[in-house]
């Protein structure tokens, strides 16, 4: 009689753990280093596992193996394996700016950086600011911290730099002065126009300064304020205009003129005006009523106007003659010019003498005395 074997028991898969925990750093794994397979026959064994490790993915990943004997008889088996998550997460700056930020200021370095994982993807919510001490100017370290949901800790240690950004403000209670070019300039009082400054420092009035152009002349000069807080220096500037409340003077004398000539009337026009030197080409004439072609008496006018823009008018006369009267009238000038001169000589040598003889006297009484 004859008898056929037939095996037809499969494969023992032994498990030699249920659940494998392996970190994402790991490049590589046999999965089948947990698994221990026997048969009851001698032979080659077919065995496969899925998925391979280099496919598995973050967290709880199913490794199937299977077993299959030379009879074809078959056995399956799974366990778990879980990759846990060992990278850290990252910072990413998304502000170039260098982290400067003003004294007494409510500083925060939220939105300055992103935080991201490679499991958890953006956790910049995640992110722990520390708190910024805006007291004290200089450069200072701080921490920032992230956490990914796999407990992994990111820290970076954070340059900050406080400065004191915020200039002061010198505020003044008019923007433009109008005075009289005959202020008392050495006793004049130039910070009368500071109202206020404002800072985010205590305010030290030793810092406050100006500069000037003044001077007794009419016209438009500057007064400049700077006041430095230590970290910042600023300016303000304040309009004067200086003018003169005085109208110009104008000194005129009757005017000769011959028939048929005419004269430049303004040769006969003295201008006084101490405001200003150049009021002279301001003069305006109005000979409107001269008649320069018919003799007769008439009587013109002279406008001027300073550079304060106040006015002046004066009357004076003008004598069209012929030339005999002309001749005449000017001789007759003359003669009393010439007499005039000859009395003020007279006069003069008189005063002289008169200072010998008084002199000598003097003279004579200190002699008597020796």
């Amino acid at each position: 009689m004859l008898f056929k074997i037939v095996d037809n028991e499969a494969p023992k898969i032994t498990l030699l753990n249920d659940e494998i925990n392996i970190s994402s750093n790991v490049l590589d794994f046999n999965p089948l280093t947990n698994v221990l397979i026997t048969d009851n026959a001698k032979g080659m064994l077919d065995v496969t596992y899925n998925p391979k490790f280099n496919e598995l993915g973050l967290g709880k990943n199913i490794i199937k193996v299977s077993a299959t004997d030379e009879s074809g008889n078959r056995s399956d088996a799974s366990f778990n394996i879980n990759i846990i998550d060992s990278t850290i997460p990252y910072f990413v700056k998304i502000k170039s700016d260098e982290l400067i930020f003003d004294k007494g200021s409510q500083a925060s370095l939220l939105g300055y950086f992103e935080a991201y994982d490679d499991l958890d993807g953006n956790i910049t919510a995640k992110i722990n600011y520390p708190s910024i001490n805006t007291e004290k100017e200089g450069d200072f370290e701080y921490e920032l911290k992230v956490t990914d949901s796999q407990g992994n800790e990111t820290k970076e240690v954070i340059k900050v730099k406080i400065k004191d950004l915020t200039k002061p403000a010198i505020e003044l209670n008019k923007e433009t002065d109008i005075l009289s070019y005959k202020i008392d300039l050495d006793n004049f009082d130039y910070l009368k126009y500071v109202s206020n400054i404002t800072d985010n420092e205590k305010i030290n009035y030793d810092n406050l300064s100006y500069e000037t152009n003044l001077k007794n002349k009419v016209g438009t000069y500057y007064i400049r304020y700077k006041y430095n807080d230590g970290a910042n220096l600023v300016y303000k500037d304040l309009i004067i205009k200086l003018v003169s409340y005085e109208k110009p003077i104008i000194e005129t004398e009757m005017v000769p003129i011959i028939v048929g000539k005419f004269v430049d009337l303004k040769d006969y026009i003295k201008v006084i005006d101490d405001s200003d030197e150049t009021i002279s080409s301001s003069v305006i004439i109005d000979d409107e009523s001269v008649n320069y072609y018919k003799e007769g008496s008439y009587i013109a006018k002279a406008y001027a106007i300073n550079s304060s823009g106040i006015s002046t008018e004066e009357e004076f006369e003008v004598k069209v003659l012929s030339k005999s009267n002309y001749d005449k009238l000017v001789s007759g000038k003359d003669n009393i010019n010439i007499s005039l001169y000859l009395n003020y000589i007279l006069a003069s040598i008189i005063i002289l003498i008169l200072g010998f003889v008084i002199a000598f006297i003097i003279i004579l009484k200190k002699k008597r005395k020796l």
